[in-house]
């Protein structure tokens, strides 16, 4: 901007010399100036004006200089941004393909994380974006229905946050069924962290969602094991159980197939077992037993202050 301005200020000056309209030169380039200048002192070159050693010839080499000078800056400006344009296309292009499913199944995440969780009444959209912050950042935007926008880790609770982060990596992964992704998923006690309530309902969108799936779960929890299993024999769903009873480095894991007979399982391990076995089985059976039957009676277990 300043060598401009030093420009403008000489142009207009030497245009009210040679009587010119100062706004019909401004819009001229370089040679297109400097040959009408050569035209009218009747020489072929603007040396030939230094004989003259005249503050004209000294006006007109500080007039050239400055263009020259913006001349090159426009070019280093130009080169700047073609080669940051190159960087933000390779940057784009980069994830690409990960900004356009994010932003397909971005309404698929809305619509279930509404459907599995009861407080999320308030929430009208939620937007996964990819490298809005750094290159590998994935965010979450959730767009309230009174139009304000608020933060996940904010605004939700653990179990809706690990419900959001559940459903992202689910429905990419549906997502990505259309493009060869082979139809199974494994889950490794995904589960444990989310509420008894939302837990459930999540089964039941994965059974409607991936109805042509098939599933492997594992899970150290035996109530929610019986949940799992009503919910696949609710929904039809074929199921294959198994326990693994024990596990070794030269043997791996020993393999027990209907996983439901503790009664079976505590008379085997009361004839052949050690106490801790014992006890253990028998705790299996006590807990199965008591959880049945608080299902079947509709009654949960009253207790007393040192009772036993």
């Amino acid at each position: 901007m300043k060598f401009k301005e030093k420009r403008n200020d000489l142009l207009q000056k030497i245009c009210k010399e040679y009587n010119w309209d100062y706004e019909e030169e401004q819009l001229k380039d370089k040679n297109r100036l400097f040959l009408k200048i050569k035209k009218r002192e009747h020489v072929r070159k603007l040396n030939n004006l230094r004989k003259t050693k005249s503050r004209k010839y000294r006006e007109l080499r500080r007039l050239y200089r400055y263009y020259d000078v913006i001349s090159g800056c426009n070019k280093s400006i130009k080169h700047i941004r073609k080669k940051y344009k190159a960087l933000q296309e390779k940057k784009n292009g980069k994830f690409h393909d990960l900004k356009k499913i994010m932003e397909k199944i971005s309404p698929e995440i809305t619509k279930w994380f509404k459907n599995i969780s009861p407080p999320s009444d308030c929430v009208d959209r939620i937007i996964v974006s990819v490298a809005k912050q750094t290159d590998i950042s994935i965010n979450f935007d959730v767009i309230l229905t009174n139009g304000l926008e608020a933060n996940p880790e904010k605004y939700f609770s653990e179990a809706n946050r690990d419900l959001l982060a559940l459903l992202l990596y689910f429905e990419f992964i549906y997502a990505k069924s259309f493009e060869g992704q082979n139809k199974v998923l494994i889950l490794n006690d995904v589960f444990q962290s989310i509420d008894s309530t939302i837990r459930l309902n999540l089964v039941r969108y994965l059974l409607k969602r991936f109805n042509e799936w098939q599933f492997i779960l594992t899970t150290h929890d035996k109530l929610w094991k019986e949940q799992l299993i009503n919910l696949f024999r609710n929904h039809n769903s074929t199921l294959v159980q198994y326990e693994i009873n024990r596990w070794s480095l030269l043997d791996g894991p020993q393999l027990a197939i209907g996983i439901n007979n503790y009664d079976e399982k505590l008379k085997e391990v009361i004839c052949n077992g050690d106490a801790v076995d014992i006890s253990a089985r028998a705790g299996y059976l006590l807990e199965y037993l008591c959880e049945n039957l608080s299902v079947i009676i509709h009654s949960g277990v009253q207790r007393k202050k040192d009772d036993r």
